[in-house]
């Protein structure tokens, strides 16, 4: 070849190459993916759903937006913690999200705490029909007779025995015996003790009326009694003025069965946490209700603090969930619906027991110290803890209602030298059954799980979808952690507890506590569980 083709042909071939160089950034902008970087604004807190995101026009259709996992309809958006997730796809089925979370009220007033909690005492903690033990009725059967035994008095005779012991809920229609023993102004319902205090020379038949009266934050009984000595001869009932058996029978009841239904009706003893915390319930101002030969009902609220940090945090109101009957042979049992489950995981947020449980447990330890991260991944993760209390919502399931702990959680992943927040987000589906089963039968489904990084405060960017996929092989952790601690609580409140009121024949001893969400009465927005307690009284 000449020198003058050599020549042409490398100025072609240069002109090639250039062409193509000048060619190859269009090429690449042409088939590039657009990046997923959302630009968020609205708050963490927020009284109504007001988070919004910004992404690039450029993604065009290949961006979905939705709320927990449904298209965005415009709705309203119910209490709660809300997930905005931002999705691109890309061909072969890749995906890559990026999401921020709202809590969303109307919220909790700790000043005046809505009676989102309802404690249930059965009939059949009062008596089993027949005085049987572990009731109120044997209870005031073993107390009265201790006290009479060796009494003996002219003309009367000495004591011999405690019969017909009953006691039992009513409603004063029910009873219209009782009307000289009730006022106008008496609630419905009251409690109605029965005996018959048998001496060698008669019997004397005793009728106690206790009144509940809420006054304030306490809870009291009044004591009505009828207890006459009727002998049908002056000198016997000359005896009888003096003995004054109303006043007798009356400080009897008042001691023994009146401190009793205090203490079994009166809100769970407080529940000392780290730190020197207190989990409390207090009366919420309304009455106890009572059904004749039923059972008693007293709403009660969960204490809680001021609202927290910055951004105002409290829990969501749900308002009150609709009541439902105990079963038939409930002993005691208490009933929590959204607000009350709400508050008490909010209460145990806000003092740091939630944190301080995840620290314990260490999900990032045991991520950093895994042989294969160590190996193959150069990522490390700081402790994680919760950047809003974990929430509760209903949800439908195929075989009845159901519940929903969400939980969105902050942590930092460093990369050697480089380090970037991330936020993750995380759903557990809970299902009660009944029956007794470690923590207080509950059954654990995993929900969705989504980490977002945050080069800054309001930018969301998609980030190491293999720590993606390895936080999810360790999903039941930290779900599995929230679940434990969740029901240590409820089980903290009442297993192994046992309750005494001075005065009062024997201690509220409380086994055992099982879990259920009763199949009628909640509405879809709201949820009610049931916490049916093995409880009894020990002398």
């Amino acid at each position: 070849m000449s020198a003058a083709r050599r020549a042409l042909a490398v100025g072609l071939g240069a002109g090639v190459v250039a062409a193509h160089a000048l060619a190859l950034p269009r090429l690449l902008a042409h088939f590039a993916r657009p990046d997923l970087e959302v630009a968020i604004d609205g708050p963490a807190v927020a009284p109504s759903w007001s988070l919004r995101g910004t992404a690039p026009v450029d993604l065009g259709p290949r961006l979905t937006v939705d709320l927990d996992g449904a298209p965005l309809t415009g709705a309203p958006v119910a209490p709660g913690l809300h997930y905005l997730r931002f999705t691109t796809h890309y061909r072969g089925g890749f995906e890559r999200r990026v999401g921020a979370v709202q809590l969303v009220g109307p919220f909790q007033d700790p000043a005046h705490p809505p009676c989102s909690t309802r404690v249930i005492v059965g009939q059949r903690f009062l008596d089993d029909g027949h005085a049987g033990p572990g009731t109120v009725a044997h209870a005031v059967k073993a107390e009265l007779t201790r006290q009479l035994r060796g009494m003996s008095a002219f003309p009367v005779g000495d004591f011999v025995r405690v019969s017909d012991v009953k006691v039992a809920w009513a409603e004063r229609k029910r009873h219209p015996e009782d009307l000289g023993l009730l006022r106008k102004d008496d609630p419905h319902g009251y409690a109605r003790a029965t005996a018959t205090v048998e001496l060698d020379r008669v019997s004397v038949p005793i009728t106690v009326a206790l009144i509940p009266k809420l006054e304030g934050d306490n809870l009291r009984f009044l004591v009505r009694v009828r207890a006459k000595l009727e002998f049908g001869n002056r000198f016997f009932d000359w005896v009888s003025d003096r003995f004054d058996g109303d006043a007798f029978a009356t400080n009897l009841a008042r001691e023994q069965i009146g401190a009793g239904l205090i203490t079994a009706l009166g809100p769970p003893p407080p529940l000392e946490l780290p730190g020197g915390h207190t989990l409390r319930f207090r009366y919420c101002g309304e009455a106890p209700s009572i059904g004749n030969n039923g059972y008693a009902s007293l709403p009660l609220a969960v204490a809680i603090g001021d609202a927290t940090g910055a951004e105002h945090v409290l829990p969501p109101r749900y308002g009150a969930a609709s009541t439902v009957p105990p079963v038939e042979g409930t002993v005691l049992a208490l009933d929590l619906d959204l607000d009350a489950l709400n508050a008490l995981l909010y209460e145990l947020w806000r003092v740091g027991y939630l944190d301080a449980e995840l620290e314990r447990v260490g999900l990032h330890r045991r991520f950093n110290d895994d042989p294969t991260v160590q190996e193959l991944l150069s990522i490390r993760l700081s402790p994680v803890t919760l950047a809003l209390p974990p929430v509760v919502s209903a949800r439908a399931t195929p075989t009845g209602p159901g519940l929903r702990l969400a939980a969105a959680a902050q942590l930092t992943i460093g990369d050697g030298d480089h380090a970037v927040a991330g936020r993750v987000w995380g759903g557990l589906d809970l299902d009660f059954h009944r029956g007794s089963a470690p923590a207080v039968g509950v059954d654990v489904g995993l929900g969705p799980l989504e980490l977002t990084c945050l080069p800054s405060p309001h930018q969301l960017v998609p980030c190491y979808a293999d720590l993606v996929a390895a936080l999810r092989d360790r999903a039941g952790e930290l779900h599995g952690t929230l679940t434990d601690a969740f029901a240590a609580i409820l089980t903290s409140l009442f297993v192994d507890r046992k309750v005494a009121a001075e005065g009062m024949p024997g201690a509220l001893t409380i086994r055992g506590v099982r879990a259920s969400i009763p199949a009628s009465g909640p509405s879809p927005e709201n949820a009610l569980v049931r916490l049916e307690l093995d409880a009894t009284l020990v002398e």
